[in-house]
Order: C-alpha cells, then sequence, then structure tokens
C-alpha cells in the first residue's frame, strides 16, 4: 500500500469524511455528520442501503396534515358559506326569483313545515312560479339573527329570527317577526336547503308567506 492511499485509509477509518450538503440538503446536520467506515467483511446489501440513509431521516420534511372534517362548527368557511346562502335567500323575498335560481338553491327532496302545520314539497313550490318566475312578496326582509352550526362539513342548521313587510300590508304597518329552522345539506360539493320551519313571534300585517 503507497504511502497516499495508507492516508486516505487512515481518513476514511477515522471518519473525516463529510457528507456534501449540497447533495444531501440538510446543511446543518451535514456539517456534524461523519460517513461510517465500511464494514471490512461482507454486510446485506439491504442493510448497507438502510444504514446509508438513516441519517437523512431527521431531514425529511414532513407533509402538513389537513384536519379532519369532523365535529360542529360555529365559525369558518363552511360556516360563512352557510351564512351567505341564508342572505342570498332573504334576498329573493324581496327580489322575487326564477326557476334556475331556485333549482340551484334547494335540495331535490326540500320540505317545507308550515305554521299551521301543513308540509310542503319543492314540487308544490315550483308551481307557484309564473312564467318561470316567482315574483317578491316582502318589501322588506330583514335577518336579525343567525346561529349557525356545521356538523361534519356536511350539514348545518341555522336557527334564527327575521323581520319582514309583507307587499300585502300597508308601507307603514307593523314588521311580521319570524324565527326560523333552515336546515342544509352538502351535495356534489355545494350547500343545498334541505329544510324549514318557521312561526310567527309577533302579531304582523298580511298572511304568512307560503
Amino acid at each position: 500500500m503507497t504511502a497516499d492511499k495508507g492516508a486516505a485509509a487512515g481518513q476514511a477509518a477515522s471518519g473525516d469524511t463529510h457528507y456534501d450538503p449540497a447533495s444531501r440538503g440538510c446543511l446543518a446536520a451535514a456539517r456534524n455528520r461523519r460517513t461510517p467506515a465500511m464494514p471490512r467483511h461482507p454486510v446485506p446489501l439491504l442493510l448497507i442501503t438502510a444504514f446509508a440513509t438513516m441519517p437523512l431521516a431527521p431531514c425529511r420534511a414532513e407533509t402538513p396534515q389537513a384536519a379532519p372534517c369532523a365535529g360542529i362548527a360555529t365559525d369558518g368557511p363552511e360556516v360563512e358559506a352557510v351564512r351567505q346562502l341564508e342572505l342570498r335567500g332573504a334576498r329573493m323575498n324581496v327580489d322575487g326569483w326564477d326557476l334556475s335560481d331556485s333549482r340551484d338553491f334547494f335540495a331535490a327532496d326540500f320540505v317545507g313545515v308550515q305554521p299551521g302545520g301543513g308540509v310542503t314539497g319543492l314540487e308544490t313550490i315550483m308551481r307557484t312560479f309564473v312564467n318561470g318566475r316567482s315574483p317578491a312578496w316582502a318589501r322588506r326582509f330583514d335577518l336579525t339573527a343567525l346561529d349557525i352550526r356545521v356538523f361534519d362539513c356536511a350539514t348545518a342548521v341555522v336557527i334564527g329570527t327575521a323581520e319582514a313587510q309583507p307587499l300585502s300590508a300597508a308601507a307603514d304597518a307593523p314588521a311580521w317577526h319570524v324565527r326560523f329552522l333552515n336546515v342544509w345539506r352538502k351535495q356534489g360539493g355545494r350547500w343545498r336547503y334541505w329544510a324549514n320551519q318557521f312561526t310567527p313571534i309577533a302579531p304582523g300585517p298580511g298572511a304568512a308567506p307560503r
């Protein structure tokens, strides 16, 4: 063995060879790690491979995991999405809406429970449309409270109150007050209006909307 080879062998045996930071991607760790000497006796290839890659484990970046969509939420993006739909629905009482709006808004199996106990399905609502449009029934419809709870990002329950002035009443007539329960269900990645029940909570003019 020549002197140069002996020096190189001694250097390898003493563990003075550093990992190349550029190739390993862990600069701080590379400065303090030394390459282990190769074993004198044959070692299975699988074991050598595992041993050679062990120093890289602490340097591996962890991929952030999305939080599971479980439990009850009272704020966040899903709650806000339902809130915006509630505001949209309130506005439709004043502006009216067409068939495309309603089919995009309602679940196909929507059910509404009226103050008198009657039950209304979506098809019954659709029959009230004239020339593909449902006219406005309220001069004013203001949501005064919304309590929104989203369950497992799939179902939302909304308890709210509203003040309305029907077009059938005089402009200076007292507002009509209601408390309502709305249920929303997520279908195909979109929230759909699934069920509704409302109750008048103060005397007001005009008939309840149907």
